[in-house]
């Protein structure tokens, strides 16, 4: 039995890129640390623009393909230093949830929406509100003011996924949205709770790009297979 979500083997472009996505994930996640900008900002985007590729030729709904393209956008954004790189890339991320929760919520023509009445639906979407809820607590005091705004309108963005991916119809999903989350709270703590000289940062950073790909390759292969 193949491991490859699609028919057809590496035949199928779907799958090559899938390929494709998985092995440029593990090349960045095993760079020279410290690198940024340049060939690793494209190298970091290859991932998940190889993954919107594939949901286009899957014929998505647009929600889809906007998400996993504003987070490839997000990706080379955030693979540059500075707080205005960090900024477009968080504004960027924050659109690529909003195109998720659209896409949750069924405002893509998606008809696999119900609503939580199921117990662990219901306990998802209050167990990401709370968390949500806890990690404001703990970054507002500790980001710059100009920042506090901006972090604000993330969390708010992201939380609004997270419960809508709760009461989404399908489990597979809603894992995706769930280390989409982790892999978020990872990077905040890396960036804004975490001393630099800190020995976390590195497994941090390790574990912020494992979630993040993990998570959006559930909430592709959850909707288009």
């Amino acid at each position: 039995m193949s491991i490859l979500p699609f028919p057809g083997g590496l035949e199928n472009s779907q799958n090559g890129l899938l390929v494709l996505a998985s092995l440029a994930a593990l090349y960045y996640l095993l760079r020279p640390e410290g690198t940024s900008g340049g060939r690793w900002a494209i190298l970091k985007t290859i991932p998940v623009a190889a993954m919107a590729l594939v949901a286009k030729d899957a014929a998505a709904p647009v929600a889809l393909i906007a998400g996993l393209a504003l987070s490839a956008l997000g990706d080379f954004l955030l693979a540059h230093k500075g707080d205005r790189a960090f900024l477009a890339g968080l504004a960027a991320f924050l659109a690529a949830h909003i195109a998720y929760t659209w896409l949750f919520l069924g405002g893509a023509g998606d008809s696999a929406f119900v609503l939580p009445a199921e117990a662990w639906r219901l306990a998802g979407a209050i167990a990401i509100a709370i968390h949500a809820a806890n990690m404001a607590r703990l970054l507002i005091p500790a980001v710059e003011k100009s920042m506090r705004l901006p972090v604000l309108a993330y969390l708010l963005a992201i939380t609004l996924m997270g419960v809508s991916g709760a009461v989404h119809a399908t489990p597979h999903v809603f894992a995706g949205v769930v280390l989409f989350i982790i892999s978020d709270t990872f990077l905040a703590t890396g960036r804004f709770l975490v001393a630099d000289d800190s020995r976390h940062k590195k497994w941090l950073g390790l574990a912020v790009w494992i979630t993040y790909i993990a998570g959006q390759m559930l909430i592709l292969t959850g909707i288009v297979v």
